[in-house]
């Protein structure tokens, strides 16, 4: 048992912080399939291999992370508008700093949630290795546009990578990063690149159509396997999986 007193800088409070040694040991795998993993600012995962892929939806996130914008910039027009060091303007500071707190601490609970999610399909799917697209450098040295590039930035998927890694080991499995250069981008169906508008991909050469998303796992999972996209076909079976609870929040 280990306590650590730490004092949060956002919340501008102290913490006990417990660390407890539970005793359990990492799992055996429950078999030996490989699934991959497309992590997404929209959707936070696609998970399946070539049989059936699984999108993880969470408007909650999107929900959450929208109204704290433009709360934010609600509270930071307000303390423009005061005088520096007044008491109206330290009130709405202290104000500013609670709220990005509270926020941060729905997104950490609804990241759980999504990460739980994805090794719970893993697991269905008798996985012993997640091969999880590595989106590390999505947004470096690109302009996306300004509503796409405050998207990008808000998109916290190095937390949900993290906590994919350290569930999936509890559960025997292991991660691993693969480049999802033009995953997204090329049909799984005739090897076509066509950047698509939208959720769903339309292939024009070869009339091939599927969820966007699910074009970029299958891809994922290909490179994994054979070096290069577009050499497994789509899965034929898109499920859907809401994160638990996320409907009572």
């Amino acid at each position: 048992l280990k306590v650590h007193l730490v004092y949060d800088k956002k919340a501008r409070r102290y913490d006990w912080h417990l660390v407890v040694e539970n005793g359990k040991q990492p799992k055996d795998p429950s078999g030996n399939n490989v699934v991959s993993v497309d992590l997404g600012e929209v959707h936070p995962a696609v998970v399946g291999d070539e049989q059936e892929a699984t999108i993880v939806t969470c408007r909650a996130r999107r929900h959450a992370a929208q109204g704290h914008r433009k709360r934010l910039a609600q509270l930071t027009r307000a303390i423009s508008q005061k005088a520096s060091g007044s008491r109206h303007h330290k009130r709405l500071a202290r104000a500013k700093t609670r709220l990005k707190a509270k926020h941060d601490r729905v997104m950490r609970d609804i990241e759980h949630k999504v990460s739980r999610a994805v090794v719970e399909v893993a697991l269905e799917r008798k996985a012993d290795t997640l091969a999880i697209g590595d989106v590390r450098d999505a947004a470096d040295k690109v302009d996306l546009g300004k509503r796409t590039n405050q998207k990008i930035s808000g998109w916290d998927h190095g937390k949900v990578s993290q906590y994919i890694d350290y569930k999936a080991q509890a559960e025997g499995m292991k991660t691993e990063r693969v480049e999802e250069r033009y995953s997204s981008q090329t049909c799984p169906n005739c090897h076509h690149r066509h950047k698509p508008k939208g959720r769903i991909y339309r292939c024009p050469p070869c009339r091939f159509q599927s969820h966007r998303d699910v074009v970029g796992q299958i891809n994922i999972l290909s490179r994994y396997k054979h070096g290069e996209v577009g050499k497994i076909a789509a899965p034929p079976i898109i499920k859907h999986r809401i994160p638990h609870n996320l409907r009572v929040m």
